[in-house]
């Protein structure tokens, strides 16, 4: 090996991986492990440090190809490097299960570093905190400084403040910036602990402090920032903290923290003065226009927008700055929730100033309709949201401004399903219109007056609106919306007027939108067709700014054609908090755990993905089956840890008696007993079938399993009696049948009551089995009853023509294992000398003597 290390070739690749270039070192790895005169110890070297090189060059795939010779297997430097590998690959529970194979003493400190703070990734700081303890005494100062570091955040999650400040104090910075950090994490100590002067002290000194500040991390002075207002607040000084943000606000008018800082304002709006409040903030607001020239109104029952848009228009400006936006969208809060009516009109005004200058979909836009409308909810009145937009006519408003408030009246009908008053509305809305020559309006006013209609059962009415269109735009507009809505319900006859649309409109803006839409009927609608949704997806890409509703739309198509692996993650890194992110995320765990032609299946990375899901989005609709898809994906790992998973969130599942509760219990109950936890699992089954509840279906399983685990402890009385209450069951499928009666015999033989068990094998052999109509699953347990139960036991009592007669029989049934009961006949009848041609002839009696 000492010549290999002193070659110009090695030196030169470890120079380069030191330069951070190893695409450099690659070649030169590789050419010395072409070498013939290489032993086992310089080869696996060589072969770590070019996975070393590809990890360090971002292709931890090939790595791992590389670190996964034979020859590394035992080798400690190649586990260290496979576990960095996986790490990049997001294979968590894989790299920590590299590094337990480490078995240099040398290594062992800094591989139980690793598993800590992967631990602490994955959201176990209770099962790191016993593997980063003991690293408190290494005689590396390095790792006892960072073992220090991440067991302080331990401490914090699992608000043990104690030992949080035990270790503060042993803590020894050696840079400015560590100071900056450990004086951070002292600060969060102390807002923990109530210490309101502490600790607005101690974040007081790091963000204001001029020597401090230079070296503070931005990261660490934006959460600075957010934890001054916390500490302000201890002790009802709620006002202090507005002050504080506020202050920050004023200074920074871009932090990227902007929707952490403006919660709490709502939150603490009510404990300071509101109108000197609102007048702080109104500075920051966008100045509103005298009339609302662009109304827009999001459809909350379905994906589409209905936006209304004259042409004489102002024109609009550019899009304004994050901090304008969130403080009109607070405004509007506020001021819509004041008792003062003057203040509430005012919030109806910025309502409909944030709907006409936010992005489309976007969250300000979504607050602010339920705002104007959901506010009058809580009492039930729902009238009231739609009187927010007839107040423009009580206020005796321009012809024009009439128009638009009979269409922002109608879309709040359709909001609230009263598509009739809704379609009326856009037809008066028309008819404004027309009577002061706005036939642009008059004719926008009459497409959606169709729109409101495509949900109802009138496509005659649709049909004699759209062919009164006055313009091709206009008509291929409704064509397309009515293939979108249909799209949007999972109707198959969204397709036929997507074809259409995109086959006579090819150079109209929308055919995306229209492409994604017949992807979407394509996959996700009986027929499928994967071929119309793969040709529609792949030449879309959509801005995700400007588009995110369409870009979150296209990548959930790509996933569920098993691709846009990278895009979901693309998507869900700059767009973690829109709508569709846990969808997106869900079904992203969900591709992991399909293999295709370019990949295997991935467990690890799908279990991370449903663990993030449950992590990021407590709320959410998917949270559940991400609960339930991450104990599976658990289960597949077959790891002690992941088996805690697995119960845990089996447990969690349970626990809500939703849906998933009984899926849940049998997979748990399966876990147990795979696990050879049977009398555990005895326990749950026993518990979940006193559940009056159960269907049939979640009964016979908890039965099947019961009666599996008995069978496994040797408890076969107590397995007889679980396929005694299976097989009282009603409807009971053949399948099920069989197995009940093959596992009965079993148990039955080991009990001694052969002939019992006889009796239940034939129970299944003696019925009519057509080749025709018997399914796979019934044959499977004719088999197994006929050959591996009966005949084997007529085989073992030497009732050899019994067993021939029985093989000769399964021979002639039609069953997948024919051939062999024919062969054991035959077998049988060879060593035993009994004739299997015509009937043998009756012995002959002597004569009496």
């Amino acid at each position: 090996m000492s010549k290999v290390q002193q070659s110009p070739e090695y030196q030169a690749a470890k120079k380069y991986i030191s330069d951070y270039l190893p695409d450099l070192a690659i070649p030169r790895i590789e050419k010395l492990l072409t070498r013939e005169d290489l032993d086992e110890t310089a080869r696996a070297t060589l072969l770590t440090l070019l996975g070393e090189a590809q990890i360090r060059a971002g292709t931890p795939g090939i790595a791992l190809k590389t670190l996964d010779n034979p020859l590394l297997r035992e080798f400690s430097p190649a586990h260290l490097w496979r576990s960095y590998s996986l790490v990049q690959m997001g294979r968590y529970r894989d790299a920590i299960g590299e590094l337990e194979k480490i078995d240099r003493m040398n290594m062992r400190e800094n591989a139980d570093l690793q598993t800590g703070k992967l631990l602490l990734a994955l959201g176990n700081p209770k099962d790191a905190r016993p593997i980063l303890i003991p690293l408190l005494k290494s005689k590396d100062a390095s790792i006892q400084k960072e073992t220090t570091l991440q067991l302080i955040s331990v401490a914090l999650s699992l608000n043990q403040l104690d030992e949080a400040s035990s270790l503060l104090e042993k803590s020894k910075p050696s840079n400015p910036v560590e100071e900056s950090l450990i004086r951070y994490l002292n600060g969060r100590l102390q807002l923990a602990r109530g210490d309101r002067p502490a600790a607005v002290g101690t974040f007081q000194t790091l963000l204001n402090d001029p020597e401090i500040r230079k070296n503070l991390p931005a990261a660490l002075y934006h959460e600075s920032t957010i934890a001054l207002a916390d500490s302000l607040s201890l002790e009802g000084n709620e006002s202090s903290a507005i002050d504080s943000l506020l202050d920050a606000l004023n200074k920074n008018p871009a932090p990227p923290n902007l929707e952490a800082i403006f919660a709490r304002l709502r939150i603490w709006a009510d404990k300071t003065d509101p109108a000197a409040l609102i007048l702080n903030i109104s500075k920051w607001a966008p100045l509103r226009q005298a009339f609302l020239e662009n109304p827009s109104v999001k459809n909350s029952s379905s994906v589409q927008a209905i936006n209304l848009t004259p042409l004489n228009a102002v024109p609009s400006t550019t899009l304004p700055e994050p901090r304008s936006l969130f403080s009109l969208s607070f405004l509007t809060s506020i001021q819509l929730q004041s008792d003062d009516l003057n203040q509430r009109r005012e919030g109806r005004k910025r309502a409909a100033q944030l709907q006409l200058i936010s992005p489309s979909g976007s969250a300000f836009v979504n607050r602010s309709l339920l705002e104007l409308g959901v506010l009058n909810f809580k009492k039930n009145n729902f009238e009231q949201a739609l009187a927010i937009f007839s107040l423009i006519d009580d206020e005796k408003a321009a012809p024009a401004t009439k128009a638009y408030a009979k269409a922002l009246a109608a879309k709040a009908a359709f909001a609230i399903e009263e598509q009739t008053k809704a379609s009326q509305l856009f037809l008066e809305a028309e008819e404004i219109a027309r009577e002061i020559q706005r036939d642009d309006l008059g004719s926008l006013a009459a497409l959606n007056a169709g729109i409101t209609l495509l949900t109802s059962t009138r496509s005659k009415e649709i049909d004699e609106i759209t062919r009164n269109l006055d313009s091709p735009e206009a008509r291929s507009f409704l064509i397309l919306e009515r293939g979108l809505f249909l799209s949007s319900k999972r109707a198959t006859e969204a397709r036929d007027l997507l074809i259409s649309f995109l086959a006579n409109f090819p150079d109209n803006p929308r055919t995306p939108e229209a492409a994604l839409a017949l992807a979407e009927s394509a996959i996700f609608s009986l027929p499928f067709d994967r071929e119309i949704a793969l040709k529609n997806i792949t030449p879309l890409k959509f801005d995700l700014k400007a588009k995110p509703d369409f870009e979150a739309r296209r990548v959930l198509v790509l996933l569920a054609l098993n691709k846009g692996i990278q895009q979901a993650q693309d998507f869900l890194t700059k767009a973690p908090s829109h709508p569709l992110a846990p969808r997106v995320l869900f079904q992203l765990g969900q591709t992991y755990r399909k293999p295709t032609n370019e990949r295997d299946k991935e467990i690890g990375k799908a279990n991370y993905q449903f663990e993030l899901l449950i992590e990021k989005y407590p709320a959410s609709e998917f949270t559940d089956p991400a609960r339930y898809y991450s104990a599976l994906t658990s289960t597949a790992l077959k790891t002690d840890s992941a088996d805690k998973t697995a119960i845990l969130r089996f447990r969690e599942l349970i626990d809500k008696k939703g849906v998933l509760a009984n899926e849940a219990a049998i997979n748990l109950c399966s876990l147990l007993i795979d696990r050879n936890q049977q009398e555990r699992a005895l326990g749950e089954i026993v518990t979940f079938l006193k559940n009056e509840n159960n269907s049939q279906s979640d009964q016979r399983r908890f039965l099947v399993l019961g009666a599996d685990a008995s069978n496994q402890i040797g408890q076969h009385q107590i397995a007889l009696e679980f396929y005694e209450s299976l097989l009282k069951l009603e409807n009971l499928p053949a399948s099920t049948q069989n197995r009940a009666h093959y596992i009965s015999g079993q148990a039955l033989e080991k009990l001694g009551e052969n002939a019992q068990a006889l009796e239940s094998y034939f129970r299944v052999i003696n019925r009519e089995f057509s080749p025709e109509t018997t399914t796979s699953l019934e044959w499977k347990w004719y088999d197994k009853c006929g050959i591996e139960g009966a005949l084997s036991l007529l085989e073992r009592e030497e009732r050899w023509k019994a067993a021939i007669q029985l093989a000769e029989k399964i021979g002639r049934s039609g069953s997948p294992r024919a051939e062999d009961a024919r062969k054991i006949a035959e077998r049988i009848g060879l060593e035993h000398f009994i004739y299997r041609g015509r009937q043998a002839p009756p012995e002959k009696t002597l004569p009496n003597q």
